[in-house]
């Protein structure tokens, strides 16, 4: 057996194993990317769930930025890391995780990254705080190591067929919105990342894109005034039909939601947040400045839209004004 068909044969073991009792399962904590989360994590939990016969009441969900309708399907029991730490504070945590992690020989070449690919010193310290908080003893442990270690095979290209046969994509359950919004609209979010960088000349593309959008429909902006990561977000420039609502970083990603879901079409800086839109019905497109990006997710997101009947086009920036239809 080669070693890629081992990890795998591992991996059907550890949950099978997990199956095998009832008691306390924390899942996570998520301190990863979004895009990761919702393309790789969620799905792949799904898979774990039906595979090892988990039971939801025992699942206690660990993530952030109160994402807890992304899970619903999974567990009633959901922990935010933002009630122990702040934004600002989570930041700080989090670089001292991928600092250790970089420090761990053999992962990922010592380089930081937001992977979560070893249990750190903050993964425990958020074990504690969930055990506290929700009152659970004798808990065992379901954590994004896992996924990032069954799926380094299919992202080396080495099992192509893996993310079929080890995850299962399925539309998200919206939350009701809290917040007032137009009758009709199109969701837009535009933030500073490798495939799009924040400069005069892209800041101006963001805008002509925003104001041929509002010849014909409102925009209701998803920009938080929070930075969470290293994506700071693009200035737009006020309209009469650009929308900003109000955001509790406890609760963002439940109010982003919210709002997509009920959105006509989504336009937005291609990255991991775009890929929310198709997961929710809704048609996307997004725009980059420099082809940075990996064609495998690419070909995920592609498979997954196609899926849930939700296109989901990647165009450069600058390619011309364009509109979402209605």
């Amino acid at each position: 057996m080669t070693p890629d068909l081992q990890i795998v044969r591992d991996t059907r073991e550890a949950i099978t194993a997990l199956g095998k009792r009832r008691g306390p399962i924390i899942v996570g904590p998520w301190l990863s990317e979004i895009g990761f989360e919702l393309l790789y994590w969620i799905p792949f939990l799904r898979w774990a769930v039906a595979f090892g016969h988990l039971h939801r009441e025992d699942l206690w969900i660990v993530s952030r930025g109160g994402c807890r309708s992304w899970y619903a399907d999974l567990s009633p029991n959901y922990v935010d890391v933002f009630q122990f730490y702040p934004p600002d504070r989570f930041r700080q945590k989090n670089e001292k995780r991928m600092a250790e992690q970089a420090a761990c020989s053999g992962v990922r070449h010592g380089r930081p990254s937001t992977k979560q690919h070893i249990v750190s010193t903050f993964d425990r310290d958020i074990l504690r705080h969930v055990e506290q908080v929700a009152g659970l003893s004798d808990t065992r442990l379901l954590h994004p190591s896992l996924m990032y270690a069954v799926f380094r095979p299919f992202w080396r290209r080495k099992l192509p067929n893996l993310y079929r046969q080890m995850a299962v994509a399925k539309r998200l359950h919206p939350p009701a919105p809290a917040v007032d919004l137009p009758a009709s609209y199109v969701a837009a979010k535009f933030y500073n990342s490798m495939a799009c960088s924040k400069n005069h000349l892209h800041t101006q593309m963001v805008n002509d894109i925003v104001r041929a959008v509002v010849a014909t429909t409102d925009v209701v902006l998803l920009h938080s005034g929070t930075q969470y990561d290293d994506h700071g977000e693009f200035d737009v420039a006020p309209h009469p039909r650009v929308h900003r609502v109000p955001m509790d970083p406890v609760t963002n990603l439940d109010t982003q939601t919210a709002i997509v879901a009920r959105a006509k079409g989504y336009i937005g800086t291609y990255g991991g947040f775009a890929y929310l839109a198709p997961f929710l019905g809704v048609r996307a497109q997004t725009f980059y400045a420099r082809p940075n990006f990996r064609k495998d997710h690419r070909q995920v997101i592609d498979q997954v839209s196609t899926t849930l009947r939700a296109p989901f086009s990647v165009e450069l920036i600058g390619g011309g004004s364009r509109h979402v239809a209605a």
